[in-house]
């Protein structure tokens, strides 16, 4: 009987569910390969030119298999038809002056599959158009190395790729599994690879304090997350207004604090900076001012901007050791039916509010 009840606890071991299993939010949704669809291995063509012709020739749904490193030399699309399954660490890799445009589903999870990570590009990158396959967006397809915490790696590339790709599809999640992402630039949330804002821009964290966290290094006098036009900060007659934006549980902070703090209030220092966007919502997040927190030093001069805003709402956040105001609100007008904040915890920050109807 103690051998039968050992066997049983053995086996239920084996089936229990892994270490990962409550982060279920980011393990990647399975693909179910349309009926019909033939697999094929890139390992089987010449090159990543040749698996499409023949692919394309056949108009058949096919899953692709990406078993080993792949260059795509030249302006190329992957139909709708084809999904992109990434086996053995492979990544493609643009070159040649193109991009590649992926219609299709993704099948990987949160690791690199891109080999691009040089973010101010508008060549040899990657973007999603028409695509209804790809809910979420993650910075480690291009690298993020949110895991490291032995020494400072930079994100920002990464991150910035994740977004352009996902702008191209006209909106969309990026999503950060936990971890810290230092990153050495302005996060441009909403930006195309040309440098126009997109709406329906969501930036995503795995809801839990201090999961994911984004720190930015440096001191410049810049927004760690900057969602909305970045042409002008803030903005200006001309700029485009973006739509439906949100940010949600997410870490915010930087490293040290912007030169502008010593000598007078910076404008332009924020946790988010909503720039020139209607309809756009923080909802639990925590902006702290230096990432040696709790200190009596404070790194940034706002918690979260908002400027020539209409509608929009801050709920469930905390806003921590900021230089002069928790939340600032400039040519803001409009609210939400539970009132434009509520539920928040601001902490040693006051409340800057101009040219606001509610």
């Amino acid at each position: 009987m103690k051998r039968f009840i050992t066997c049983l606890a053995l086996a239920i071991s084996l089936v229990a569910a892994p270490a990962w299993a409550d982060r279920a939010q980011y393990v990647p949704d399975i693909v179910v390969t349309k009926p019909g669809a033939v697999q094929t291995d890139i390992r089987a063509f010449a090159n990543w030119g040749a698996a499409m012709t023949a692919i394309e020739a056949s108009a058949t749904p096919t899953t692709l298999i990406i078993s080993q490193d792949t260059i795509v030399s030249a302006t190329d699309n992957c139909p709708a038809y084809v999904t992109l399954k990434f086996v053995n660490g492979s990544t493609i890799t643009v070159s040649g002056g193109g991009k590649l445009t992926i219609y299709g589903p993704i099948e990987a999870g949160p690791y690199q599959i891109f080999d691009d990570t040089d973010a101010e590009l508008v060549a040899n990158y990657i973007v999603f158009a028409d695509n209804p396959y790809i809910d979420k967006v993650y910075p480690q397809w291009w690298g993020a190395n949110s895991k490291d915490a032995s020494g400072v790696t930079d994100d920002y590339g990464a991150i910035q790729n994740a977004v352009y790709a996902a702008a191209g599809n006209g909106g969309g999640t990026i999503f950060y599994i936990p971890g810290i992402y230092y990153v050495d630039n302005t996060i441009k949330g909403t930006l195309n690879v040309a440098g126009a804002p997109v709406n329906g821009m969501t930036h995503l964290g795995y809801a839990g304090r201090e999961s994911s966290r984004i720190v930015l290094l440096g001191d410049d006098d810049e927004p760690v997350l900057l969602m909305g036009d970045a042409d002008n900060i803030p903005a200006t007659t001309g700029d485009t207004k973006t739509y439906g934006l949100k940010v949600a549980d997410l870490f915010i902070q930087r490293d040290e604090a912007p030169t502008c703090m010593a000598t007078t209030s910076c404008t332009k220092s924020a946790g988010i900076f909503i720039n020139y966007s209607d309809n756009t919502y923080v909802d639990n997040v925590y902006v702290y001012g230096l990432e040696t927190y709790p200190s009596t030093d404070e790194a940034l001069s706002i918690g979260v901007y908002w400027h020539a805003t209409i509608y929009g709402a801050v709920k469930d956040s905390h806003i921590i050791r900021c230089g002069d105001y928790g939340i600032y609100m400039d040519a803001f007008v409009g609210g939400t039916a539970g009132g434009l904040f509520y539920d928040n915890f601001i902490e040693y920050c006051g409340l800057e509010v101009q040219r606001v109807l509610v």
